[in-house]
């Protein structure tokens, strides 16, 4: 998540642990300093009141480890949960439908082997789960900036 501290640009992201960094330092970090910058569409304007909302629950998160089971709880929380929750606990704004850990392929061998060390013999399937491209593909969003 993106956004402009007295005209300076920082990232809050979800890491080890959910952390605030400058926009260049994230960028630098992208395989040949790739990024895609996207905001709501500009018909959706966030208030002033969801911005600040949004600040509030975002500083909240800072510190919380990166949740790698992906779960739903605000214990941990992972990279597309922090955008989907910000959007829509603080502003109401639903980026894309939630879904569940049993809807994506989940048969790819690597897949199923870090399932299984992950988890066990005890898959969370009904887990909601928001994926990065879900985010990345909400229609509620537009591009501002690829490079």
């Amino acid at each position: 998540m993106l956004f402009n501290k007295n005209g300076d640009w920082f990232v809050l992201e979800a890491v080890e642990p959910v952390q605030v960094i400058p926009l260049l330092d994230f960028v630098k970090r992208g395989e040949g300093w790739r990024y895609t910058i996207k905001r709501l569409k500009t018909d959706q304007k966030l208030s002033e009141t969801q911005k600040r909302n949004m600040h509030t629950l975002g500083e909240s998160l800072v510190g919380k480890h990166y949740d790698i089971y992906f779960g739903w709880t605000d214990d941990e929380i992972y990279c597309s949960e922090l955008v989907w929750k910000l959007y829509y606990q603080a502003a109401g704004i639903e980026l894309c439908k939630t879904k569940k850990l049993k809807d994506f392929d989940l048969t790819n061998p690597l897949v199923v082997e870090m399932m299984k060390e992950r988890y066990g013999n005890h898959i969370p399937f009904d887990e909601a789960v928001v994926a990065p491209s879900d985010i990345f593909f909400s229609e509620q969003l537009e591009l501002v900036e690829s490079r």
